[in-house]
């Protein structure tokens, strides 16, 4: 009896969703982005017009990020000591 409960969950799910699962892409939902998001969006969709490259390397993202005045804060460390210590 429980396999028919269970099976009625199911049935029960799918019709919430007219039969299909619904996906949502986060890339293309509609939110609210902060100045800092969209000038990244910005440069990085400048870069990409400027370059005739679709999908930039993450060392030409670093350029769009550095070209912007993003820098590392500081050196990471290891185990509390400084970096290049090991």
């Amino acid at each position: 009896m429980e396999n028919s409960g269970a099976k009625n969950c199911k049935t029960k799910k799918k019709t919430s969703f007219g039969g299909r699962r619904r996906r949502v892409d986060p890339t293309t939902c509609e939110r609210d982005y902060s100045g800092d998001e969209i000038e990244f969006m910005n440069a990085l969709d400048r870069y990409k017009h400027e370059s005739g490259r679709k999908f930039p390397t993450c060392g030409e993202i670093l350029e769009v990020v550095r070209s912007l005045g993003y820098r590392k804060a500081e050196a990471a460390s290891v185990g509390g000591e400084p970096a290049g210590a090991l």
